[in-house]
């Protein structure tokens, strides 16, 4: 009887759909609000395969796919403040204004790696457009060979 009260005690008992509703919404607004990744806003709320079971349902994929939207907005709103921050780019060593490349390098990387994201993640709205159209005009001249090179016979 102990045994048997001991094995209830241990299992966890499945949350309700309710549950996994307000953790669902806790992760899409960790994912739009934030700029986490689905798997960082996860991490403690809930398992990577009942996120994605969660996800089956037309409308939660609706919501998710939303939210990734709205993610990347951010980022590229992220990277104009980043772009504009020029803050810290220049510092004083002995009273003279150095400018500080380590910084400016940092916050180049950091923009280049946002845009290379977004350009994976969305490359209809944010990656490179290549044209593929043909617009030059060629002329083919044709010459007669024969009257340079006469039969030998």
């Amino acid at each position: 009887m102990a045994a048997q009260n001991r094995n209830k005690k241990n299992k966890k008992t499945p949350a309700k759909k309710k549950d996994y509703n307000k953790l669902f919404n806790s992760v899409l607004i960790d994912i739009s609000e934030n700029g986490n990744s689905a798997r960082s806003a996860l991490k403690g709320k809930m398992s990577n395969q009942k996120f994605y079971e969660l996800l089956e349902e037309e409308a939660n994929a609706k919501r998710y796919a939303r939210a990734c939207e709205i993610r990347a907005e951010v980022m590229a709103n992220e990277m104009l403040e980043i772009a504009d921050n020029f803050e810290h780019d220049v510092k004083k060593a002995d009273g003279i204004e150095v400018v500080d490349h380590a910084v400016i390098n940092r916050d180049r990387l950091r923009v280049d790696s946002r845009k290379w994201l977004l350009a994976k993640l969305h490359p209809k709205k944010y990656g490179d457009k290549i044209d593929v159209g043909v617009d030059q005009k060629q002329t083919i001249e044709y010459v007669n060979i024969s009257k340079q090179f006469p039969d030998k016979n």
